[in-house]
């Protein structure tokens, strides 16, 4: 049997990185190095100064070279993570949560069914979320002989949900399939369709929303497109929704710039009721479907080329039923009434 890499040694604070460790976010390397602290102790130590990249203070999003080392803080090893974080760490217990989500299965990726209410990444007020659900689970690697081979096999999100959204979401199982991935994401060749119950249904049965978002504290614009296809209508409107572009709050933001908003918007919503009325209805936005077409693209891309359903979940399906909206359609696999191509 292979023994550890010697230049890994648990018992100093410095760590170094190696070669297929590069272009890691010091974040996520962290994450890896220690998969018991939580998010939010990790960016406490980097705010703090008390994690290091070669002796200098440093950001979370800071990229890591080959050679370079990161000091932990005096009180941290690796060997002594989980005596400093969370009792309710287990490895086991993560991997079965994960398991339990998981709509498909390859060598390259997995598709999950994330549930409303959880979170993709951590942040404030965050315990547990997905991403730290899937590097606790992808910690014991009984192939792996350094935290360098180990990363390799370590899952990660391609792309998010917010938090109030179900559905389906697509996540790597190495870094190579995450590249290839976050790439196809980038060229706009990930088709997702989302359906929403809307507040107020649209003036049309089709539309197109190009309004522009702003990002930020700045206030940069950034050009979004969404597609919309209305399916019923009462009091309420069951509508599918296409995002083009990939813009934070996207579809949120463009439903109330058409004067309607997604039942139970905290955020977006202008109409009169208070936000604590408004927080009590969960937000009924569903990514439904995922697809991947990779005809005519290079060699290295056919393995991803994939297509997912997941219809919306009970308590979605009930708002429709009491609001006389025919969610029927919604378990048709193949549903995808949006131009093609586009």
């Amino acid at each position: 049997m292979k023994s550890p890499s010697p230049s890994r040694n648990v018992a100093s604070n410095l760590l170094p990185v190696e070669s297929a460790e590069e272009g890691q976010r010091i974040e996520r390397f962290l994450k890896q190095a220690l998969p018991a602290t939580s998010h939010n102790l990790l960016h406490k130590w980097l705010r703090s100064g008390q994690v290091r990249l070669n002796g200098a203070r440093v950001k979370a999003n800071a990229k890591l070279q080959s050679g370079d080392s990161v000091r932990l803080p005096p009180f941290c090893n690796p060997k002594q993570a989980r005596s400093i974080t969370s009792s309710s760490y287990c490895p086991a217990r993560e991997r079965e949560k994960i398991k339990n989500l998981i709509v498909q299965n390859t060598e390259d990726y997995m598709i999950l069914a994330k549930p409303a209410g959880m979170a993709c990444q951590g942040g404030s007020g965050v315990y547990r979320s997905l991403d730290y659900m899937l590097a606790n689970a992808a910690i014991e690697n009984k192939h792996a002989h350094s935290r360098a081979e180990q990363s390799l096999g370590a899952p990660r999100l391609v792309h998010r949900l917010d938090q109030p959204t179900s559905g389906l979401l697509l996540v790597a199982k190495h870094r190579a399939a995450a590249a290839d991935l976050a790439k196809l994401f980038k060229q706009g060749l990930v088709r997702k369709i989302y359906c929403a119950i809307l507040t107020k249904a649209p003036k049309e049965k089709q539309a197109k929303y190009t309004s522009s978002l702003n990002k930020g504290k700045e206030g940069v614009e950034q050009s979004a497109e969404t597609q919309l296809v209305l399916l019923d209508r009462c009091s309420l409107a069951l509508v599918l929704l296409r995002p083009v572009s990939g813009r934070k709050h996207q579809l949120r933001r463009h439903m109330a710039d058409a004067g309607t908003a997604i039942l139970g918007e905290t955020i977006y919503n202008t109409r009169a009721e208070s936000r604590e009325q408004r927080a009590k209805q969960p937000l009924r936005l569903h990514a439904m479907r995922l697809q991947i077409n990779a005809e005519g693209l290079e060699k290295r891309y056919q393995r991803y080329e994939l297509k997912a359903h997941l219809p919306p979940p009970k308590d979605f399906l009930k708002d429709c039923e009491e609001n006389f909206l025919d969610a029927s359609k919604l378990k048709d696999p193949d549903l995808d009434p949006f131009p093609k191509g586009t």
